[in-house]
């Protein structure tokens, strides 16, 4: 797969050539990354969604920003940001969505382990994600994918070619817009757990297919069709 960066906002971004957009770290010293975060986590369907950001204001997303946006192994903030080939040009580069990269729980670990999802030895990440309520439709799929080889590529887990690293993503079973992008960013459906313990309901547990998601980096054409 072949790699390139740009630079906005001064600010790297990556992007593999066929995707429909770049990804890059956040700035927090960026007012409109700011902006559109704080817009990202005050949006009624993410505050419905995903979990510890229903209470956040700009001071914490600025706080965020800066403890999360930058590359320092596996707990990462990044933006999904616009490219030429899918945005007008005054949203290029700029946030359409972020996914966030963190250490599984070590309680969860336990109960995926002993429920045959994990092995103790796995390499293992978890990622959550939310769309920019005002960004063209259809990108954050692009953007998560390509996170996962970024990430695994960071950590030094393997080229793009053979990936190690397992990530797994939790999706509450009416979440349809969340299941049609795990689906489309190359994750497969494995199961069912507990996130918490004293939660009611079960979630969907996602894993990524390696095979799956370089085949459909092969398809290029600016995104997932």
């Amino acid at each position: 797969m072949d790699n390139f960066t740009e630079e906005n906002n001064d600010t790297e971004r990556f992007r593999i050539r066929g995707q429909k957009t770049s990804i890059r770290f956040f700035n927090h010293d960026n007012e409109e990354d700011i902006r559109r975060l704080l817009k990202i986590v005050q949006d009624e369907k993410v505050r419905k969604w995903v979990e510890g950001v229903e209470n956040m204001d700009i001071d914490d997303v600025r706080e965020w920003a800066g403890q999360k946006g930058k590359n320092e192994g596996d707990d990462c903030l990044f933006a999904i940001v616009g490219s030429r080939e899918y945005v007008t040009s005054d949203e290029v580069g700029e946030v359409q969505g972020f996914v966030n990269t963190y250490e599984m729980p070590e309680e969860l670990r336990i109960r995926m382990e002993k429920e045959g999802f994990l092995a103790p030895d796995n390499l293992v990440l978890e990622v959550s994600y939310a769309r920019n309520p005002e960004a063209k439709g259809r990108q954050v799929a692009s953007g998560l994918l390509q996170v996962c080889f970024q990430v695994n590529n960071m950590i030094g887990n393997g080229d793009e070619s053979r990936p190690t690293r397992q990530i797994f993503s939790f999706v509450d079973r009416e979440n349809l817009a969340s299941i049609k992008v795990m689906e489309e960013a190359g994750f497969v459906l494995v199961g069912e757990i507990l996130y918490e313990v004293d939660n009611e309901d079960k979630d969907l547990v996602f894993k990524i297919d390696w095979e799956k998601a370089q085949s459909i980096l092969r398809k290029g054409e600016y995104g997932i069709s």
